[in-house]
């Protein structure tokens, strides 16, 4: 998808409504801007996602009344930790290149650019309320959950074993890029801050499971015989936004830093195990199975079989300990610690009740 040639902003705060005017020019909207409001949005830990709110001196035909800007994190510490200008890099191309590949499930881009030697970007995508975002700490409905099956089998399809990926060389996954961030020597030093920071909320059993997935850690991250695709890898319940019930638009999946070419069980592990408490997850969590299952074939995708998929779900379920433990890295706030702890103890439990721990 061809951007608009605009100047990348400094940061959320700077942008004037004279940017926005040439914005919506190069979209065909010929608006004249009275003034732009800024709100800051959501709990990011690698960006500051903002709203932009207009108020038109003259608002042309179908202009936007807002949009959503995203940018680097406030702090300077995301910035210098690993990985992380990599996503940046990543979701500003995956708007760029594969957006529209996936319409109806990622927001439409007004504007994606990066600048790969400062690691300033700027993505202006469409204001996606009234959908609406849930905290994971909250949890969500097993509706909720069957919606974001849909969708990520939905995702998983558009790029079924699509190997021209690999020639991309922004995503994770081509051109033999390895699609998991983390090395063991990384992991096992955010282990120790993690247990520092929740050292009275972690089980035994939870203790052991993570001592036995690090010993383990280099034969997991070599990976199982499973078929890749588009993944988005952040698939937790903050990163879907739901419509109301009968709205005609039923969710969209945002935040893109991390999609990669990748296997597919990932998404679905990771958003089971995170974004469900406990029992409504041990209530619905072969039912959601299912339906994932039953939705890849739905896209045509016929040659996986519910077994094979049972057994990468297993082996990925321990992606969402990776994240969360590896989560250490970035600034500690009060929100995204309750986050972080809900990520963690959901999906161990999930490992846990599971039996997943003896496939090592």
């Amino acid at each position: 998808m061809e951007m608009p040639d605009l100047a990348i902003p400094e940061d959320a705060m700077c942008i004037d409504r004279t940017w926005f005017e040439a914005l919506l020019r190069a979209h065909g909207h010929e608006t004249s801007i009275h003034s732009v409001s800024v709100t800051p949005i959501g709990n990011g830990l690698m960006g500051s996602n903002v709203r932009y709110c207009f108020q038109y001196a003259d608002a042309g035909s179908n202009a936007p009344n807002s949009l959503i800007g995203k940018f680097a994190a406030f702090s300077n510490r995301e910035i210098e930790s690993e990985g992380v200008e990599e996503a940046y890099l990543s979701e500003v191309r995956f708007y760029q290149h594969l957006a529209a590949k996936v319409q109806d499930i990622a927001p439409i881009p007004w504007f994606a650019d990066v600048d790969e030697r400062s690691g300033r970007f700027a993505i202006i995508l469409e204001d996606l309320n009234p959908l609406r975002s849930i905290a994971l700490v909250d949890g969500c409905t097993r509706e909720e959950a069957e919606v974001s099956m849909l969708m990520a089998a939905r995702l998983h399809a558009s790029h079924w074993q699509d190997q021209s990926l690999r020639a991309l060389p922004w995503l994770m996954g081509g051109q033999s890029q390895q699609a998991h961030v983390l090395t063991k020597e990384v992991l096992r030093t955010c282990w120790a801050e993690f247990q520092r920071r929740f050292e009275q909320r972690i089980t035994a059993r939870q203790h052991a499971l993570v001592n036995r997935f690090l010993e383990a850690y280099s034969q997991w991250r070599t990976g199982c015989d499973s078929p890749v695709c588009l993944v988005h890898r952040d698939y937790r319940l903050e990163n879907v936004v739901f419509g109301a019930p009968g709205a005609p638009r039923k969710a969209a999946v945002v935040d893109w830093a991390l999609v990669a070419l990748a296997p597919l069980a990932i998404d679905a592990a990771y958003f089971i195990g995170t974004s469900l408490d406990e029992s409504l997850r041990r209530e619905s969590e072969d039912a959601l199975l299912e339906t994932y299952h039953e939705a890849l074939a739905a896209q045509g995708i016929k040659d996986y079989s519910l077994a094979a998929f049972r057994q990468h779900y297993a082996w990925y379920s321990f992606w969402g300990i990776m994240v969360a433990i590896g989560s250490m890295m970035f600034a500690a706030t009060e929100d995204g610690d309750a986050m972080l702890h809900a990520m963690f103890r959901r999906q161990a439990n999930l490992i846990l009740d599971n039996g997943y721990i003896d496939i090592f």
